[in-house]
């Protein structure tokens, strides 16, 4: 067994145990219900666990964050993992989908750690994608490469080809001639698309070596080694297959300049403006991939190694949790209204964005920190829900995200204390169940205050979808009641 070099490559070894897999077979045959955490936790902390996982114990001593139970990391190894790739891949899609770390990072803090998404793992993921896409095109091209027909003339002891009579007979002073100049039709392949093609496989393998240089530091996680070594070899393989090594070494030549350089730009344009006269449509292909390959190479070779919000994210799933909750939000409330500002979301504490409903200015906010009256009326002096919606200014929904498919009372409780101490007509807990249903649970109802449980069943990507819908829909009929009140 080789030792992990952080927390995620701990996990995934626990999870590939066989070890661990005959525990839990066992184990399983003895309750019903897998969601029931609590007997599992009792599971995991008897004599035979800590038998079994004797050595996986040892790693995670080594990495263990403050006060972090052994049965709690289990937990997150065997039930909350894959949870926490949904999570992770959506995040990241939706930064990447709405732009939001284009021009600047897009920070989390995370336990006692700050991240930047897209981090380089995802980023790398993209990457590893990109190549796919690139090799498949390669063997479309490898069918039939672009080429010039053009005149070359030679001499030759035999007649073939187009013979210059004029030009042999004066050259053998018109006696009978031993040579005879030809001219004969080569085909060139030293084309602008064939140069393009050459200089981005070794764009690519220039990537591929950036990350060997950080890999002998051994800072490369296993996936991230892994995804380079798949591109390493495919990449080497159409370097010995590309069948015009002049070519080949020209493209070589050009990638010691920067891809936006003025150089690749000539020869891009030159492709464009013959991109209709191609003969083999996988051309055509590889020049509208050349645009996206020309953005990710900029981000990934002047990005700088970082932590991987995996990995920080296991110290921290419940932020974790409230951050792609927060982009589900953005992303639907970007469909529904436009987003009008969203500066703040760089912010790695407060976040939050503006949208417009029906002309009323509102704002989510994420983790601010509010002072409240100390008043017998609030329930608590310390407010920082998870999700505060202000109207023209005024509170009108609070929202906590819940990772927890415990007893709801003391959340649900929390919830409703927020109600108050912002006077707030609507809230609601966001639950992340494994198996839950579609519908929102009303716990609480009134004609002026709502409560809901938004229940998130994260193998079901419709369901988000719906409950997310739900939420702005809750928000948009506490905005039509307080607008009516007001006589509007």
């Amino acid at each position: 067994m080789i030792n992990p070099k952080n927390r995620i490559e701990l996990i995934e070894q626990i999870r590939e145990s066989p070890e661990l897999q005959q525990f839990w077979d066992e184990k399983k045959k003895k309750f019903k219900n897998e969601e029931r955490k609590k007997d599992l936790a009792s599971y995991f902390n008897d004599s035979v666990a800590k038998e079994k996982l004797e050595k996986f114990f040892k790693l995670w001593k080594k990495q263990k964050i403050p006060d972090e139970k052994w049965s709690a990391f289990l937990r997150l190894a065997l039930y909350n993992y894959d949870k926490m790739e949904f999570m992770y891949n959506q995040t990241n899609y939706l930064l990447i989908k709405h732009n939001i770390s284009d021009k600047d990072y897009f920070r989390i803090k995370l336990h006692n750690s700050f991240c930047v998404l897209p981090d380089q793992v995802y980023e790398l993921i993209m990457f590893e994608n990109l190549c796919n896409k690139f090799f498949k095109i390669f063997k479309l091209i490898e069918r039939k490469y672009s080429f010039d027909n053009q005149s070359r003339e030679h001499v030759s002891k035999k007649i073939h080809g187009k013979t210059d009579w004029m030009k042999t007979l004066k050259e053998s002073k018109y006696s009978t001639p031993q040579y005879f100049q030809i001219s004969s039709n080569v085909k060139e392949f030293g084309l602008p698309e064939n140069i393009l093609l050459g200089f981005t496989i070794y764009k690519i393998f220039e990537i591929v070596k950036k990350y060997d240089s950080t890999d002998k530091d051994k800072k490369l996680s296993k996936k991230e080694h892994k995804i380079i070594r798949n591109i390493e070899i495919k990449i080497k393989k159409c370097m010995d297959n590309f069948p015009h090594r002049r070519v080949l070494e020209h493209g070589k030549t050009l990638s010691n300049h920067n891809i936006k350089s003025f150089l690749i730009k000539d020869v891009l344009e030159k492709c464009k403006n013959q991109k209709n006269s191609f003969q083999n449509n996988a051309y055509k292909l590889f020049i509208d991939w050349f645009d996206d390959f020309t953005e990710i190479h900029n981000k990934i070779s002047q990005k700088r190694a970082q932590s991987s919000y995996m990995n920080e994210a296991t110290k921290d799933f419940d932020t974790m949790f409230e951050m792609w909750i927060l982009m589900e939000l953005y992303d639907e409330a970007m469909w529904r209204y436009g987003i009008s500002k969203n500066s703040q979301m760089q912010s790695p504490y407060e976040k939050e964005f503006e949208f417009l409903i029906n002309g009323n200015r509102c704002v989510l906010e994420y983790d601010h920190r509010r002072e409240v009256s100390t008043s017998s009326d609030n329930w608590a002096t310390e407010s920082r829900p998870d999700y505060l919606i202000k109207c023209n200014g005024t509170p009108i929904a609070v929202f906590d995200a819940k990772n927890t498919i415990a007893a709801r009372g003391e959340p649900n409780h929390k919830v409703l204390g927020y109600m108050m101490n912002f006077e707030c007509d609507l809230g609601g807990a966001i639950y992340s169940n494994v198996k839950s249903t579609a519908k929102s649970e009303r716990v609480n109802e009134s004609k002026e205050k709502k409560f809901c449980n938004y229940e998130l069943d994260l193998t079901n990507r419709e369901n988000h979808k719906e409950i997310v819908e739900k939420i702005f829909s809750d928000i948009e009929e506490k905005l039509i009641l307080k607008d009516s009140s007001y006589g509007r």
